[in-house]
């Protein structure tokens, strides 16, 4: 038959010549249901779950009780992001056949795909308890021929008026929206959208491969008795299913160490930063609530030398000694070395996250952070974020743990960055673009205010994938702009890069391994960079100290009162890693 002949090229990848097969099986036969359950599942296999859905709908306007194109309805809609429909044929489908197995799974398949993984736990045991109360009989739950409503012989395009959902061509369907249909009744047409993950595993109308959707065995063949359901291949799915969302959903506890260095000046730009994350948490809601501690030691090193004398007030004892043509009398700097234990609970679902924390506990000073997201699904590929939040700037000890003055004593620094963004991206299969836009208050110890913006746009492909492993590289484009510089070390200034203008080109090359335990990342970014700073005064928060180093300037010339603008192209390469175990 032209329906089984199509499967077989649809399971083959050869989608384009499945589809002539069908259109020309359709002209000779149109209203063949057999043709129409496999084209729908050529559109779900091609992510074209709208096409699918209004496939199956015209399958179910000809006969409301065929059991393939309910759970292909289910899943199709699942996909396209449309849960009203999907879960109305749910109810429709569990009304025709009670306690189904297969509509049960299909339901949890969905409910899975669109996140919530504790309703498709509920469906997915439910099934299980379905499946394997079935008598071993050899009977099915629906024996009956799916046509027996009489409408088996009829051509939807001639139920308008009956089925008012139903297209005119099934091989000339758009994106566009369908309807939540019911037999006899015309509704409001809904948009049908696309959402993430669901893809083409659910072929709909059974196949003749003997298989529904997810893997999951079909009624097609002999049911199992109960004494040999534990060597039962799709009781064993349905319990791994079920075990992997409990994993999910269950309580958890997790570790993950951290380590990030950056390259600088020795007790200035300098720094190194050990990690280690404790997490635990459970299923609540559809997400998860989490309590963390994250144990923090940051070091850039001691300031000697010329470095010494632009930390602190350092800059005005050198400026002294230039003026009187003597050496200067810096005082000496402690090893710039902070220690603490963030803390931070959250709640963190497909379409929201929740945070609020601490910097770590045992710096100088303890702020708090917080932050929410929210995280639509516009369709199967696209996503949107927003955000706000308050976080520490960790670009340096200055900037994260703040520091004192050698020749005051003054604290200065601990500088945290209050605003938000939002994003746009789309994937599909792992390729994908995106762009964000995002702005942002600094605040922080005697630290001049500032604000600042970024907007990165770019692309990704995979490179690489096997059942663990994934390589991934991708162009990105970012930029950035700050009202004013604070990118040194003396006091006032925030220890953190804030160019006036920057915009940089890079290359990201990602490399993402997991397993049952372990979850680890790497990643380089090779890339060309250009930005401007302007000019900066040595104090911006001490007008009086800043008035006595412009008065030593003009004493002699050699003194330095303001850093100088800058501008700089080149090369720039980064690099950050992780590794997770759960």
């Amino acid at each position: 038959a032209a329906s089984s002949q199509a499967d077989r090229m649809r399971l083959a990848g050869q989608n384009a010549q499945a589809f002539d097969l069908l259109q020309q099986a359709w002209a000779a036969s149109p209203g063949n249901a057999d043709v129409l359950g496999a084209l729908g599942r050529l559109y779900q296999s091609g992510n074209m779950p709208s096409q699918a859905a209004q496939t199956y709908q015209m399958v179910l306007a000809a006969n409301p009780r065929d059991k393939g194109a309910l759970i292909g309805l289910i899943g199709s809609a699942g996909a396209g992001g449309n849960h009203d429909v999907a879960t109305a044929t749910v109810d429709r489908a569990l009304a025709a056949y009670p306690d189904d197995y297969e509509i049960y799974a299909a339901a949890g398949q969905m409910e899975q795909a669109r996140g919530d993984r504790g309703a498709a736990k509920r469906y997915l045991r439910r099934a299980e308890t379905a499946y394997a109360a079935r008598s071993g009989t050899g009977t099915t739950l629906s024996g009956a021929n799916p046509f027996a409503a009489g409408m088996g012989s009829g051509n939807p395009f001639r139920q308008a008026e009956q089925a008012p959902v139903v297209a005119a061509n099934p091989f000339a369907l758009s994106a566009g929206p369908i309807a939540n249909s019911k037999p006899g009744r015309s509704s409001t047409p809904m948009a049908f959208t696309v959402a993430p993950g669901y893809g083409a595993g659910s072929p709909g109308v059974p196949a003749p491969t003997g298989f529904a959707p997810g893997g999951y065995a079909s009624s097609n063949g002999a049911v199992p008795q109960a004494g040999v359901a534990g060597g039962d291949a799709t009781l064993i799915r349905l319990r791994d299913d079920i075990a992997r969302l409990s994993d999910d959903t269950g309580p958890r506890a997790e570790m993950k160490l951290g380590f990030r260095e950056r390259s600088g000046e020795t007790g200035l730009s300098e720094m190194r930063e050990l990690s280690g994350t404790a997490t635990l948490s459970t299923g609540v809601a559809g997400g998860r609530v989490s309590v963390s501690a994250t144990p923090v030691v940051i070091d850039s090193g001691r300031p000697t030398g010329s470095a010494l004398a632009r930390f602190g007030r350092n800059a005005t004892p050198e400026a002294q000694g230039i003026v009187n043509a003597l050496p200067s009398a810096l005082t000496q700097a402690d090893t710039q070395h902070a220690s603490g234990v963030a803390v931070a609970a959250s709640y963190d679902s497909p379409g929201v996250r929740i945070e609020v924390g601490s910097t770590p506990i045992g710096f100088d000073n303890t702020e708090v952070t917080w932050g929410f997201t929210a995280k639509p699904q516009l369709s199967r590929t696209v996503s949107a974020q927003g955000w706000v939040k308050r976080e520490p700037v960790t670009d340096s000890v200055v900037s994260y743990a703040g520091t004192r003055d050698p020749v005051t004593g003054e604290r200065w620094g601990q500088v945290m960055r209050t605003g938000g963004g939002a994003s746009l991206s789309w994937d599909d299969e792992g390729t994908g673009v995106y762009a964000d836009v995002s702005g942002y208050r600094y605040t922080g110890e005697n630290v001049r205010r500032n604000r600042g913006y970024q907007a990165n746009a770019g692309g990704y492909l995979p490179l690489y994938r096997d059942g663990h492993s994934t390589l991934t590289g991708g162009l990105n484009l970012n930029w950035q702009a700050f009202d004013n510089n604070q990118n040194y070390f003396t006091y006032g200034h925030g220890g953190y890069f804030s160019p006036q203008s920057f915009l940089s080109m890079s290359l990201p090359i990602r490399y993402a391994y997991n397993s049952t335990r372990w979850e680890g990342r790497l990643g380089v970014a090779p890339g060309y960079q250009s930005f401007e700073q302007d000019r900066a005064p040595i104090y911006p928060t001490d007008p009086n100290a800043q008035a006595e180093l412009d008065a030593l300037k003009a004493r002699n010339t050699d003194v330095r009162s303001y850093y100088d603008s800058l501008s700089n192209t080149g090369f720039a390469f980064s690099a950050d890693g992780s590794l997770f175990y759960r």
